[in-house]
């Protein structure tokens, strides 16, 4: 029985250990054939030597861009076993000033950057079959050492880095690997190759024994037996809209945003069990509910939190709240990190004595399913009188002159006005029909809200910043009125 050996240094030694049993099943299902789990760790043992003799050192950090299975997952194995730290080129990175790779690599079908120069994976870096490969690498310098860097939106929509060690990887695999019955599952996953959510989950399901499908193809699957589909709800409903299979597909694991009502019918009549789980890059997978048809076709959820995750629906003072009432959600783990590589210096940390605060506002219901309803920065304070912003974004949009509108929390601390509103008017050249449409705002929002003194800070934007979902961003908004009182504090002390 392979359970990942806790005194392990690595990922890549854990998956030798693996092979070591399941050497002759699956790892990868492509159209074209398949590899077994001694064919990817070989090519993971050649991808290490090459690498190598390109002088890259113990420590040092390789970008790779590629939309290649057997690329991404070797490459990533192949960083274990050298000890060194791994990044995917994109343009995520070219945006940032946080790392400087000593080495780029591509698969041949990739694109590039004709600004870097990269190091082409082509046929040479795979092994012939007679080939006898070394296995003489020293692996990283401790496991707690950096290794994987990857990014997410963090709670504010502006992509933030991060770094995971080989051992919080190797105990996130092992708190889902309930996922993963050794060599039983078939993965399928929506997700992007070098993708946050696909490396978690090809890698628990590689230290498992089991295989992971190629490709988006629902016939595919259900032909090469996947019984174990992830990905996010839009994703999936695109892909599967219309379709009709002549058997179910066993599991689906939806995540990434909240499974609909109307989604979650449609899925149920494809798969026979069908989860929404919440989670996030900073905690792995936390929360798990499990969606069916009950009584008279209505759905019922019930859920359960992953092992060793604490998820809790806390009050403003961190009170644990009853069943069904809203509050913050906090979570809990022994392999969250402790916070970002960069937080631009004015970001409030969401990481509280323990305890990360992703931003979300919910409750859990007696039957045990988390119900995301909102987010924090959604709560506008007025006064002591708590009011939801999209109403606010929704009252202001309304007034006639108005194209675009976004209400916020005022960031600066002790500012006389509590609220600020920004607002993309439709004729901004005319003073007096902006004056008016102020006017208006003010006036709606005291009879509808029964607010007055509290929206007085009405600001013109050319555009209101959206974040990487297509979501207005509020949090975008407070950095740049933080940066821009920072500015003026500069110009005043000089």
């Amino acid at each position: 029985m392979v359970l990942v050996d806790t005194e392990l240094t690595s990922v890549a030694r854990a998956y030798g250990s693996t092979v070591e049993e399941f050497g002759d099943f699956p790892s990868i299902i492509r159209q074209s054939g398949h590899l077994t789990h001694l064919d990817l760790w070989r090519t993971s043992l050649s991808f290490a030597d090459r690498i190598r003799a390109l002088g890259i050192p113990r420590g040092g950090l390789i970008a790779v861009n590629t939309g290649d299975i057997v690329v991404s997952l070797a490459t990533m194995l192949a960083s274990s076993l050298l000890g060194i730290r791994l990044v995917v080129a994109s343009h995520t990175l070219a945006g940032s000033r946080l790392f400087k790779p000593d080495l780029f690599l591509k698969s041949p079908e990739a694109k590039g950057s004709a600004r870097v120069d990269f190091e082409v994976i082509d046929e040479s870096w795979y092994p012939h079959p007679s080939a006898a490969l070394t296995d003489d690498f020293e692996g990283p310098e401790t496991p707690e050492a950096d290794w994987l860097y990857l990014h997410t939106s963090g709670t504010t929509g502006q992509p933030k880095y991060f770094a995971l060690s080989e051992s919080c990887v190797l105990s996130r695999s092992r708190a889902v690997f309930f996922d993963f019955p050794e060599a039983q599952i078939t993965l399928a996953t929506t997700y992007k190759v070098g993708a946050r959510p696909f490396f978690a989950r090809a890698t628990a399901a590689l230290l498992r024994g089991c295989a992971i499908v190629e490709g988006d193809d629902p016939e595919f699957w259900l032909n090469s037996g996947v019984n174990f589909v992830s990905g996010s709800p839009s994703q999936l409903s695109r892909l599967l809209q219309g379709i009709t299979l002549p058997r179910k597909f066993e599991c689906l694991e939806t995540a990434g945003a909240p499974l609909s009502d109307k989604l979650a019918h449609e899925f149920l009549s494809l798969f026979e069990r069908v989860t929404d789980i919440y989670g996030a890059g900073e905690t792995n997978k936390t929360y798990v509910n499990v969606v069916s048809v009950g009584p008279e076709g209505r759905l019922q959820t019930g859920g359960f939190a992953v092992p060793g995750s604490t998820v809790q629906i806390v009050d403003d003072t961190g009170y644990p709240q009853d069943p069904g009432k809203v509050g913050k959600v906090r979570v809990r783990n022994n392999h969250m990190i402790s916070g970002y590589l960069e937080s631009g210096g004015h970001e409030s940390s969401p990481f509280l004595e323990g305890w990360f605060y992703p931003g979300d506002l919910g409750c859990i219901d007696a039957l045990g399913a988390l119900h995301i309803t909102g987010r924090t920065d959604d709560v506008l304070n007025i006064g002591g009188y708590k009011i939801n912003a999209n109403l606010v974004d929704a009252i202001v949009r309304s007034v006639p002159g108005v194209e675009d509108a976004i209400s916020i929390r005022n960031p600066i601390p002790g500012a006389i006005n509590p609220v600020l509103v920004f607002v993309v008017f439709k004729d901004p050249d005319d003073p007096s029909a902006v004056a008016g449409v102020v006017e208006q705002i003010r006036q709606r929002c005291h009879l509808d809200l029964s607010l007055l003194l509290g929206i007085s800070a009405i600001r013109e934007i050319g555009e209101v910043p959206y974040n990487e979902a297509g979501k207005p961003s509020r949090r975008l908004c407070e950095e740049m009125v933080l940066a821009r009182e920072r500015s003026q504090r500069g110009r005043r002390a000089r």
